[in-house]
């Protein structure tokens, strides 16, 4: 019976071990390229299911303190200019809620940066909802802290 030799055995010509080794790398890099490549998607896929949740609590919320959903995922849209030329702008708010006299827009945020009516990002969202929707006014409701926030801005 044959015997193996350990140094015949690991005894690699260099140019051998150093194609193997570029090949490890190549197919490491493209696991890895192809993984962040789907990485928004995963991140937008969580943040969706995530808001999803959190709309779904949100009527809950809303109808625990006497709001009722008129329509969920309302939408509208309204025209402006850029050096004279129009322009088309479509929005999407999460519910349009009605308490007994009045309409209200309510934005759901469920995400810890934009949940405050104090960041900047949500606070215009909340004013372009403002002009832009039929309503007598508009809700951010925090789903962070189980709160709903009536915001108001001064007429112009």
């Amino acid at each position: 019976m044959p015997t193996l030799d350990a140094d015949a055995l690991f005894n690699f010509e260099p140019l051998f071990v150093a194609c193997l080794l570029l090949v490890l790398a190549l197919f490491v890099q493209t696991i890895r390229l192809w993984w962040k490549r789907g990485e928004g998607a995963r991140r937008m896929n969580r943040n969706r299911k995530h808001g999803q949740i959190g709309e779904r609590h949100a009527e809950k919320l809303l109808g625990h303190h006497g709001f009722q959903i008129l329509k969920r995922q309302v939408q509208t849209s309204y025209e402006y200019e850029i050096d004279g030329r129009p322009q088309l702008a479509r929005l999407a708010a999460d519910f349009l809620v009605f308490d007994g006299n009045s309409r209200f827009i309510a934005e759901v945020k469920s995400g810890d940066h934009n949940a405050s009516p104090r960041a900047r990002a949500t606070r215009r969202q909340l004013l372009e909802y403002q002009l832009a929707f039929d309503v007598d006014g508009v809700l951010l409701v925090d789903m962070n802290q189980k709160k709903i926030h009536i915001v108001s801005f001064p007429d112009s």
